[in-house]
């Protein structure tokens, strides 16, 4: 799965939010999969990092990843179950 570090220029729309947090040895290698494998659960095409950095605080300390999964195209496909309706056939009179 692409690895993006900015918006890509065409049309795309985001499908999901994806944080990773590893341990405070863990580096982006690390880490990076495990952000491509959820973002891959979502039906995303690539990825676009928003931030990636080493970080030490209250709430957590390790190797943390914010990025969006993104899938190419403007379309927005149709709500579960609106997909297609069967059309009424008439019944016999």
């Amino acid at each position: 799965m692409p690895v993006l570090r900015h918006e890509p220029l065409g049309d795309f729309r985001k499908v999901a939010i994806v944080e990773a947090l590893g341990n405070r040895f863990a580096d982006e290698a690390d880490v990076l999969p495990a952000v491509q494998r959820k973002a891959c659960e979502t039906g995303a095409d690539a990825i676009v990092v928003l931030t990636s950095r080493a970080q030490t605080s209250e709430d957590a300390t390790g190797y943390y990843i914010d990025s969006v999964a993104i899938v190419y195209g403007k379309e927005v496909p149709p709500a579960a179950g609106t997909s297609y309706k069967m059309p009424k056939m008439p019944q016999g009179e």
